[in-house]
């Protein structure tokens, strides 16, 4: 995605649970929350992944998870902390 769409990545941001964590695996997400439209808007990529979750969050059985389709760019719950954090894993594998 960052080769088609170089513009995009101050909003591609690590994703780290505990598995990735414990595992030292990396993951990525799209953080859309300050994204201007326009920079959504004006890549295929990105419009593709947000019309993708958009579309799976419709056909959910979870009427909360049907609920968040209304708004496919962005995370179902905002977890994320403004400030540095300590990660704790709760769970290993």
């Amino acid at each position: 995605m960052l080769t088609e769409c170089p513009q995009i990545a101050p909003f591609i941001r690590p994703f780290m649970g505990s598995e990735e964590f414990l595992n030292a695996t990396e993951r990525w997400c799209l953080w859309l929350v300050d994204a201007p439209p326009a920079l959504i808007r004006e890549y295929q990529p990105v419009k593709d992944r947000i019309k993708a979750v958009q579309k799976d969050r419709s056909e959910s059985n979870r009427p909360e998870t049907r609920k968040l389709a209304n708004t496919p760019a962005l995370f179902g719950e905002i977890r994320q902390p403004k400030t540095s954090y300590l990660l704790i894993p709760k769970v290993s594998s």
